[in-house]
């Protein structure tokens, strides 16, 4: 609840449907608003450090094959949203796979003095990212400019959270 209040704060929401989520390490909550007003909250157990726990294998994560992770994130939004009761004009996101995506983003276009704040971030950026980092070992993604260290290890599977919501909410941008 506290990222909605943030959401509400920082940006007019007042006449859109938004999907406000916050991914953490063990858990991702979902927010749903109209209007400014919430409709729905939804817990989730879809964590970065959780899914990298249960799907990590050695030192490449996930390897090239996504479907086990892919499947467990899908039955979970499934499970606990079921049918959305509207798709969002925008879903905004906080937690470190968010400002680490951005920060990342940001660096590769050169622009990494600007906020993590704000930042728009589209399905193809978070595909692209999906397609790169899976490849390298947890030792190289430190490499990657704006890739937070302390974040190498469970990085791919909060993107893969954040790939999942924007593939089920199906909102038009996303913001960190």
């Amino acid at each position: 609840m506290y990222a909605f209040a943030s959401v509400q704060k920082s940006f007019d929401i007042s006449d859109k449907k938004v999907a406000i989520a916050d991914i953490g390490g063990a858990s991702t909550e979902i927010v749903l608003a109209s209007a400014g007003h919430v409709e729905a909250i939804y817990g989730t157990k879809l964590g970065a450090l959780r899914l990298t726990e249960s799907y990590c294998s050695h030192q490449l994560l996930f390897g090239d094959d996504y479907r086990p992770l892919t499947k467990a994130i899908d039955r979970e939004l499934k499970k606990r949203i079921g049918k959305p009761p509207f798709h969002p004009h925008v879903l905004y996101g906080s937690g470190g796979t968010l400002t680490n995506l951005a920060s990342m983003l940001r660096a590769a276009r050169g622009d990494a003095a600007e906020p993590d704040w704000g930042f728009r971030i589209t399905r193809a950026d978070v595909r692209h990212q999906l397609e790169l980092l899976p490849k390298m070992t947890v030792k190289q993604r430190p490499s990657v400019a704006g890739l937070n260290s302390d974040r190498a290890d469970i990085i791919v599977a909060g993107m893969m959270v954040v790939d999942r919501l924007m593939q089920y909410l199906n909102p038009q941008p996303w913001c960190a």
